[in-house]
């Protein structure tokens, strides 16, 4: 012991000078300097590098600086950080303004609370607050296909040979297609709500029954060619993109056999 080689009354303390044997937490706890701070991040890492009042400068290996406080919360070494550096205050935290942030933190270490707690708490009532803020704005309205219709059948309302057409045009879609995908963007609208419209169950003049591409293959074939033309009024609008799912050729015609071949032809009587 050293008592016991110095003599029962004299210490290290009375011998050696204080500043050799002053703790590692007191030295730590001087406040480091913008010019130490530059040096040690010219010097790289990884290290860590204490400032004083519980604020440390961590370097990784890349060479990235950040301020950190590190406390003891119920009887744990804990750690939380504060924020990027950056002694131009441009990118980061200068040292000033790590300080004041560090001290914040320790103030509610004396209220019982434990930063990093405090921490997540704050950030996720900023998360709740922008949810809330995005939920609150008002969102522009979609833009259905019904809409898209609306807009084309109006457009061409000048054009119509007579007023016939146009209310063709409304009778069957708004009886074939609109229950079906009327309320979609027109982005949304895929080859199966094509077919779904299609392949309806109805009912001919006649009492035919069955899908509409087979039990009433002339209003169907109408109804498809509506529906190309909508999606293309869509995709000129920046609507929609890519290929039209209401098209014939190499793709409808695939999985639709031919209006020729569903089709009932109906001979006129022969003539006495």
């Amino acid at each position: 012991m050293a008592s016991d080689v110095l003599g029962a009354n004299i210490t290290l303390r009375n011998v050696l000078p204080a500043k050799l044997i002053e703790p590692a937490r007191k030295r730590r706890d001087q406040g480091a300097t913008v010019i130490q701070i530059q040096n040690w991040i010219k010097a790289g890492g990884p290290k860590r590098h204490g400032c004083g009042r519980s604020l440390w400068l961590q370097i990784t290996p890349t060479g990235t600086a950040s301020w950190v406080l590190r406390y003891r919360f119920a009887g744990k070494a804990k750690s939380t950080g504060l924020g990027a550096c950056d002694l131009s205050g441009k990118a980061g935290l200068t040292l000033a303004q790590a300080r004041a942030r560090a001290d914040d933190a320790l103030a509610l270490l004396r209220q019982g609370t434990d930063p990093a707690d405090a921490k997540q708490a704050a950030r996720a009532q900023q998360q709740a607050s922008a949810a809330a803020k995005v939920a609150a704005a008002p969102r522009a309205p979609v833009i259905t296909f019904q809409g898209v219709a609306h807009d084309l059948i109006a457009a061409r309302s000048d054009g119509w040979r007579n007023r016939k057409s146009e209310a063709q045009w409304w009778a069957t879609l708004s009886k074939y297609v609109f229950p079906i995908i009327g309320d979609k963007a027109p982005a949304d609208v895929t080859v199966d709500d094509v077919l779904a419209i299609l392949k309806q169950p109805t009912e001919s003049r006649t009492g035919k029954k069955g899908p509409l591409w087979t039990a009433k293959p002339e209003t169907a074939s109408r109804v498809r060619g509506r529906i190309e033309t909508v999606l293309s009024a869509a995709k000129a609008r920046k609507l929609r993109t890519g290929e039209n799912v209401a098209g014939w050729h190499d793709n409808l015609s695939l999985l639709l056999a031919p209006k020729g071949k569903v089709a009932t032809v109906r001979h006129h009587p022969a003539l006495p």
